[in-house]
């Protein structure tokens, strides 16, 4: 474990969001307890080396992929997120956007959006490890 989280600052709207804005921090300073339970689970996972935790809308977190965070490869994720291509983008090293109160949102650039819920987490993250 041990990955880094990119944090926008609290409250800057979507289209303002720049790399320059991101915060980078260990996972327990990033976030809340449960995300921080669900990032560490992921983070665990062979290739997924960081999470994007996202204190304002998807909106923001999708805006976030599209600027690219420097180091981290953007992969387009496509057919829901526990499709093929998706756990090989996973695999990959693809980032994992966890979204407070809504879930993870997997996404590259010029992607569509893809989410699940928080229940899913164990079962993507087995699905990875053991794919």
């Amino acid at each position: 474990g041990g990955g880094k989280m990119f944090v926008p600052p609290f409250g800057v709207l979507p289209q303002e969001v720049t790399r320059d804005d991101l915060l980078e921090l260990d996972i327990e300073q990033a976030c809340g307890a449960l995300d921080s339970l669900i990032g560490s689970s992921l983070l665990r996972c062979p290739n997924i080396h960081t999470c994007i935790i996202a204190q304002t809308p998807a909106a923001t977190a999708l805006s976030l992929t599209r600027e690219g965070v420097p180091g981290v490869p953007a992969w387009p994720l496509e057919g829901g997120l526990l499709g093929e291509q998706a756990l090989n983008a996973l695999r990959g090293g693809a980032p994992v956007v966890c979204i407070p109160g809504l879930g993870l949102l997997a996404a590259g650039k010029d992607v569509d959006e893809t989410y699940c819920s928080l229940w899913e987490v164990e079962r993507i993250s087995a699905l990875v490890l053991n794919a």
